[in-house]
C-alpha cells in the first residue's frame, strides 16, 4: 500500500464523499487491520492518547459495540454515551449535547441518532 496516501476528509458522513480510490485504501487498510484479529493480543497503538466519543441517541447492540471493539483495539480511549444517559432524555436539544460533548475536545465522535442528517448538522 501506498504510505504516502494523504486522507483529505476531517469527517466521513456519507460513502458518496469517497472515490473510488479512497475506498480502495479504506479496504486495504482494513485488510492489515484484519490481521490484528488472528493475534492472541488484539490491540494495535494506532490511536494511543486519542479520545472517541461514542453518541448513540438510538438503540444498536451491534454497531456500537464494533465501534467500542474497534476503538479499544486501536488504543483509543472509548466514552459510550446513550440519549438515556444524556440531558436529552430530559430534553435537551441535539444542538445543546453535541456542543458539550465538542467541548470536551474529542479527537473523533461517532454519532447514531433516529433524524436523518443528525451527523451532517
Amino acid at each position: 500500500m501506498d504510505n504516502t496516501f494523504i486522507w483529505p476528509h476531517k469527517d466521513i458522513l456519507d460513502v458518496t464523499q469517497l472515490t473510488v480510490e479512497e475506498t480502495t485504501y479504506l479496504l486495504d487498510l482494513a485488510e492489515q487491520f484484519h490481521e490484528v484479529n488472528t493475534r492472541p493480543v488484539k490491540k494495535v497503538p494506532t490511536l494511543r492518547g486519542k479520545g472517541v466519543v461514542l453518541f448513540f441517541a438510538e438503540d444498536s447492540t451491534r454497531t456500537k459495540t464494533s465501534f467500542d471493539v474497534a476503538g479499544k483495539r486501536l488504543s483509543a480511549d472509548t466514552f459510550s454515551l446513550g440519549k438515556s444517559g444524556s440531558s436529552m432524555n430530559k430534553g435537551e436539544s441535539l444542538k445543546d449535547t453535541a456542543l458539550t460533548l465538542e467541548a470536551m475536545n474529542p479527537d473523533v465522535i461517532v454519532i447514531r441518532h433516529r433524524s436523518s442528517g443528525a451527523a451532517q448538522f
